[in-house]
């Protein structure tokens, strides 16, 4: 899960945890700490794939579903492309 923390937001993580059959108790355990460092992980994530805040719609709707993808938060998300900045 390690490398797969560092690609992948909360939802996604927990997701194929359950997928795999892993208790609730033992991923709440295991993904407690995953929420301090997801601003972080995401903004890097968006960096590498994108770089540029979308200009239109069409590319904030891409955007935004490939970090929806990837399991980040709606929230998070619609921060970062509304362009606030920590």
């Amino acid at each position: 899960m390690a490398d797969k923390r560092a690609r992948y937001g909360r939802i996604k993580l927990a997701h194929d945890l359950r997928q795999r059959g892993v208790a609730a108790a033992i991923i709440e355990a295991a993904l407690a700490g995953v929420d301090d460092g997801e601003p972080a992980r995401l903004k890097d994530v968006w960096q590498r794939k994108f770089g540029t805040l979308p200009t239109d719609a069409r590319e904030r709707a891409r955007q935004q579903r490939f970090l929806l993808s990837r399991g980040y938060s709606s929230a998070a998300v619609c921060k970062l492309l509304g362009g606030e900045r920590e």
